[in-house]
């Protein structure tokens, strides 16, 4: 079956993707102007009927019949998204444009509500990833508040060690010492030099040494 240049729902088929066994994919763009590869079946029988903006449209919706996109919570989470996916927001460039994503489990607004209520969400809190350079997704986000937020940031600066001078992730990655170590070190006040060689299985007898 040839369905090349039908609609179908907000799918416009483009041309055949590829075959994987008996099953046919299409290249399509949706009415969003995204694009999409979806299965013969799913796109015929009206199974898929976008890239997945219907979707999150309905849920919007649904939403604002209970009145959860006046919250802080729903406000966070269009934020969270638009930063990451939308080429026009000004903020692109310092997070989907540097590659930071949402997963996909967050591009369900009800699944990112029970994260937040779970995780201890306050008003006045923001959300904060724990690895700057990491994704939006639970194991790498907590709610924070600003001051926390800052020294995140300032840990993700560049430091200079021996005339080299990297960001604390690649660090991590030279040395082998974990990422977040170096960061809690480097919170704590610890010099560079020391925050990226000293031994963790030597972590607490220096912390206890420097301890009042």
């Amino acid at each position: 079956m040839n369905i090349a240049g039908k609609t179908y729902e907000r799918l416009t088929v483009l041309k055949l993707s590829h075959k994987k066994g008996h099953k046919t994919f299409w290249l399509c763009e949706c009415e969003c102007k995204k694009l999409t590869t979806v299965e013969t079946y799913k796109i015929t029988s009206g199974l898929t009927k976008s890239c997945g903006c219907y979707g999150k449209e309905i849920r919007i919706n649904r939403l604002k019949k209970h009145g959860l996109t006046n919250s802080g919570i729903y406000n966070t989470w269009h934020s969270m998204l638009y930063r990451c996916e939308n080429e026009k927001d000004p903020r692109y460039k310092d997070y989907g444009g540097r590659g930071i994503k949402v997963c996909d489990e967050w591009h369900d607004l009800n699944k990112f509500y029970e994260w937040a209520i779970n995780n201890n969400y306050k008003r006045g809190l923001s959300i904060d990833r724990i690895d700057p350079n990491g994704n939006y997704e639970p194991n790498n986000c907590r709610w924070a508040t600003r001051v926390i937020q800052m020294n995140n940031r300032r840990n993700n600066n560049y430091i200079t060690v021996k005339g080299r001078t990297k960001t604390v992730k690649n660090w991590s990655r030279i040395t082998g010492l974990p990422y977040t170590v170096i960061s809690s070190r480097l919170s704590r006040g610890w010099n560079e030099v020391e925050a990226i060689t000293f031994p963790v299985s030597k972590t607490r007898k220096y912390v206890h040494r420097d301890s009042p």
